[in-house]
């Protein structure tokens, strides 16, 4: 569930001290190569695939919480598997203990997503199904050199990245990422997270979920149709609305009423030649998933049986 976080520890002078104190991590600095001077700041340092970063003012943490967790119980560097609720509890628990930084943070940026298997193989779902964000084109499309394929769709507070995790790993199976990337402090709020302690809350992972669900919706996916038995007016009106570029016209025409009216048909359009069965499996998916994350009872992996 929980990915990438981004978090700056409040009392900055304390984490240095037990940073430097423990000898936990190595802490690095930068030399002036013409006068030999070592400064003090900024001090960059690694735990596991955590980057840890202090300047004269402020003390971060980034990285992938699921990374770490499979760096410190099994020493694998991704993060292909599932990240359980009970997982998490022990990664943020054993990570504060650590670093000394309990009810001592700030959440500055989180992904929360899922890894789901998927009937269709996610490289032709992301060139072929998923079109569209409310009706708006991808901000960002990236093959990955060959390694997988990437959509995300970017707004002010936070984006919503789809992308091929098997092909990224090379892995056999059909991996379908789906992640909300959060990267404004009151989108955080909003959903109750403040200190990485808040990722402790089953209602807060509750509203996340929740959030990228609603974001989820917003997204245009359509089945492969020109198989299919459609009527020939149909299948010219498909052709523009599932264009991002024809929406963009249409708003440019200033005329919100057409608009509303057109996008209307559009939903009926799916609705009545079934066209949206691919993104209902999405969805029943991620739903089934989360069930299945925030359940401990069955997970090999408890707080009770690990030193």
């Amino acid at each position: 569930m929980i990915d990438n976080i981004k978090l700056r520890v409040n009392n900055k002078l304390m984490f240095e001290h037990h940073l430097t104190r423990s000898e936990l991590i190595d802490l690095k600095t930068t030399i002036n190569y013409f006068t030999g001077e070592l400064y003090n700041y900024p001090k960059k340092g690694r735990l596991a695939n955590l980057e840890i970063s202090i300047t004269e003012q402020n003390a971060y943490l980034k990285g992938s919480l699921h990374k770490y967790f499979n760096n410190s119980l099994y020493s694998q560097d991704h993060n292909y598997n599932d990240f359980s609720y009970c997982d998490i509890q022990y990664c943020i628990e054993e990570l504060t203990e650590k670093l000394d930084i309990i009810d001592d943070t700030k959440i500055t940026n989180l992904e929360f997503g899922f890894n789901i298997n998927t009937s269709i193989d996610p490289s032709i779902i992301l060139n072929n199904n998923i079109l569209m964000f409310d009706l708006f084109n991808h901000n960002r499309d990236l093959k990955f050199q060959g390694k997988g394929n990437f959509k995300e769709f970017m707004k002010s507070d936070y984006s919503l990245k789809i992308y091929n995790k098997g092909k990224q790993y090379k892995k056999s199976e059909h991996i379908l990422r789906v992640e909300l990337k959060v990267t404004k402090s009151r989108e955080l709020n909003k959903q109750g997270i403040f200190s990485i302690e808040d990722l402790l809350k089953i209602d807060v992972l509750k509203n996340l979920f929740n959030r990228l669900i609603d974001s989820f919706n917003k997204v245009t996916i359509v089945d492969e149709y020109t198989s299919k038995n459609l009527l020939k007016r149909d299948i010219i009106k498909l052709k523009d609305y599932t264009n991002p570029n024809y929406w963009t016209k249409v708003r440019t025409e200033d005329n919100y009423k057409q608009f509303y009216k057109k996008r209307k048909e559009f939903e009926k359009l799916i609705l009545n030649y079934n066209l949206n069965t691919l993104k209902q499996e999405i969805i029943t998916k991620l739903n089934e998933k989360f069930i299945e994350l925030i359940d401990c009872s069955n997970d090999t992996i408890s707080l009770n049986n690990i030193a």
